[in-house]
C-alpha cells in the first residue's frame, strides 16, 4: 500500500458552452492551483488498483449576450473529482 499526497496545477480547457439564458457564451480556458491525495495498492509485481481524489481552484472569464446587451461574468469553478483504476506496470 502506497500513499501519496502531492499539489500542483490544473488547466481547464472549456470544449463546450451552451445556456439556456444567455446567447454567444465563451468561457476562458485556466490554470489553477490543484491538490490531490490517492493510495496505490500492488496486487502482484505488474497489476495495481488505485484510489485518487483531486481538488482544483479554478476562476475564469466568461463572456455573452443577455437579451442583446454584452455580459461578463467571473466563474469559479472548484471540482472534486474522485478516480479509481487499475495500471499495469510494463
Amino acid at each position: 500500500v502506497d500513499p501519496y499526497i502531492g499539489a500542483g496545477f490544473s488547466y481547464m480547457l472549456i470544449t463546450n458552452t451552451q445556456d439556456g439564458v444567455f446567447q454567444d457564451v465563451e468561457v476562458e480556458n485556466d490554470l489553477g492551483a490543484a491538490l490531490q491525495a490517492g493510495v496505490n495498492i500492488a496486487v502482484n509485481e505488474r497489476v495495481g488498483v488505485f484510489l485518487d481524489v483531486k481538488k482544483a481552484f479554478l476562476t475564469t472569464k466568461a463572456t455573452g449576450t443577455f437579451g442583446g446587451a454584452d455580459a461578463v461574468a467571473e466563474v469559479v469553478m472548484d471540482p472534486l473529482v474522485i478516480s479509481a483504476g487499475a495500471s499495469v506496470s510494463f
